[in-house]
Formats: structure tokens, sequence, C-alpha cells
């Protein structure tokens, strides 16, 4: 039995190549992991449409961000990411005295993702320092399984101009 199901898997697999190929090669189509979703490789789904593990990813991200609304004690940012999300970024967050409430957009190529934290925060002069952690709460598009807890945010506000500047790390899964 495990011998027949490895030749059909097998054969699923090169008439997939095959077909990708010959796209390729009268250059209508491109390489693209989507089109291997179905051989059943590690971190896609199998035949039967059964998901298997999501794939974790390490997320190293900074991002210069500048004010662009203000609705009373709410500031929106928005600016680009550099690193794992090289990607339109969105940050809306509201200051207390000791603590923030941040939400965040990704605006990625496919899709986006959500997300929000509670930083703790200290004035220093005309800067604030934000430490704190961060969730991705939810995707859209070829991001709709992300998931994360405890990413790490760290950033400086300057409290004359509003420039934001993040750093972000931890790990996630896609």
């Amino acid at each position: 039995m495990k011998v027949g199901l490895l030749r059909n898997h097998r054969a699923v697999i090169l008439l997939s190549l095959s077909i990708v190929a010959s796209g390729l090669a009268a250059g209508t189509a491109s390489l693209d992991t989507a089109a291997l979703a179905t051989t059943g490789f590690p971190g896609t789904s199998t035949l039967h449409g059964k998901a298997t593990e999501a794939r974790r990813l390490t997320v190293k991200e900074t991002a210069q961000l500048y004010q662009v609304a203000r609705h009373g004690a709410q500031h929106e940012e928005q600016g680009q990411g550099a690193g794992t999300f090289p990607y339109p970024l969105t940050v809306t967050y509201t200051a207390g005295f000791t603590q923030a409430t941040v939400s965040f957009v990704v605006h990625g190529k496919g899709g986006a993702m959500y997300g929000q934290g509670t930083p703790a925060y200290h004035v220093e002069g005309s800067t604030a320092y934000f430490n704190g952690s961060l969730s991705v709460t939810r995707g859209t598009g070829r991001y709709a399984h992300a998931t994360a807890t405890g990413l790490q945010l760290k950033g400086t506000l300057n409290r004359h101009n509003f420039a934001l500047s993040i750093k972000v790390t931890g790990q996630m899964s896609l």
C-alpha cells in the first residue's frame, strides 16, 4: 500500500512540475509556491486539503513612520517597513501616562496583517521611549493564517514632530 501511495505522490509532483515548467518555457506562468501547494510538501496543504504545520518565521523589522492624522489623543502614523516585511505600515496609537495602546496594519503583497499591543513608555525631554510586546491578531490574503504573540517592540517618538522609529523582533507563524 505504501509503495502505491508513494508512486501516486511522485506522479503528482512530476505532473505539477512539468505543468509549471511548460508554462515557464512558454512564458505563460511564473513559479509560485501556490502552484506547488497541492503536492504535500511540509508547510503546505496535502492532496486531501488538510493543513500541515504552519511556517515559523523570525521577525526582524524596523520602520520610520510619520504622523498623517491626529484625532484628540489618537495618532496615526505611516511609513515603510524594512526587514522581514518591507511593505507599507500604518500604526495607530493612543498614549496614556505610562502606557500606550497600539494597533498596526502591514499592507503586504497579496494581503495584510493586523495586530495590537500595549507597550510601556517613558519620556526624557522631547523623546518618548517605547518598550513592550505586540501580537499579530489576524491577516488577509496570503497572511490569512498569520499569528504571533510576544513580538518585542522598542521604539522612540519625537514629541515635536511625532516621527516614530520602531524595531520589532520575535517569532511568528504564517
